[in-house]
């Protein structure tokens, strides 16, 4: 009742822009300008906020302030564009996704990403930034991507990789970790920094099996290096492929020290 009563106070177009904007938890005017297709946003932003508590502006950020919503009225705002076209909800946290990605925040795009239901969307930014997500230690956001990916039924050699790069060590020999190996061929073949990682992970584990299983592992992160070495870097970029050389260098230093070669 109170949205009904909210909306029905504004002209069409604020109450419109009101709806577009409780589809992102926080916007700056740069991002409410995307969303809405109004260049002035902003200022209908600054308008709607004097004299309530309803639209916080928070000063800080890239762009000197951005907004929030009062959470109880953006839940019950997400509510009422969800009942009038949940696929424009989709669309516009698609939008905003693509938004954060372009100004350099991969976190914000791939929770927005997550959050619209693309799963091409979702598996395009964990192919170009996984990697050096996970080498950076910033594995909780791809841990909850891989998650909603398999929630969904998909599977590719993108997400085998780096969900087999994200288990524990302890778990290398389990048969998830076996399932998510065997889809990371299929990536592997696709760029140097992919193949490397594949390599140093197959190599941890054979660290703990036999010589003969030992050397096969060296030999084939060793192929990877000089892989590297001659093909273009994928998506990810030079940095990933450096990344992915530092951690299969380091699988096959450990395999070496345990061989007694080191």
């Amino acid at each position: 009742y109170f949205v009904g009563a909210l909306l029905g106070t504004l002209d069409p177009a604020e109450a419109d822009l009101l709806l577009s904007l409780s589809a992102v938890p926080s916007f700056s005017v740069g991002l409410a300008a995307e969303l809405t297709g109004c260049p002035d946003a902003g200022t209908t932003v600054e308008r709607l906020r004097d004299g309530n508590d309803l639209l916080q502006r928070i000063d800080g950020g890239d762009e000197g302030c951005e907004y929030r919503f009062d959470e109880s009225l953006r839940r019950t705002l997400l509510t009422e564009l969800s009942r009038r076209d949940a696929r424009r909800l989709d669309d516009l946290r698609r939008t905003a996704a693509r938004w954060h990605l372009e100004s350099g925040d991969v976190h914000g795009g791939l929770a927005l990403a997550v959050a619209s239901r693309s799963t091409d969307l979702v598996e395009e930014i964990l192919r170009r930034y996984g990697l050096g997500m996970v080498f950076s230690g910033d594995t909780a956001p791809v841990r909850d991507a891989l998650a909603a990916l398999e929630d969904r039924g998909v599977m590719s050699g993108t997400t085998g990789l780096l969900a087999a790069l994200v288990t524990s060590p302890t778990r290398f020999d389990s048969v998830r970790t076996d399932h998510f190996l065997a889809l990371a061929e299929d990536e592997a073949a696709r760029s140097p920094e992919s193949e490397l990682v594949l390599a140093g992970i197959l190599g941890l584990r054979a660290d703990g099996e036999g010589q003969e299983a030992r050397d096969r592992a060296l030999t084939r992160i060793e192929n990877a290096v000089r892989i590297s070495l001659r093909r273009p870097a994928g998506e990810g970029g030079a940095l990933a492929v450096l990344d992915a050389r530092i951690f299969a260098e380091a699988a096959r230093a450990s395999l070496l020290l345990r061989s007694g070669r080191a």
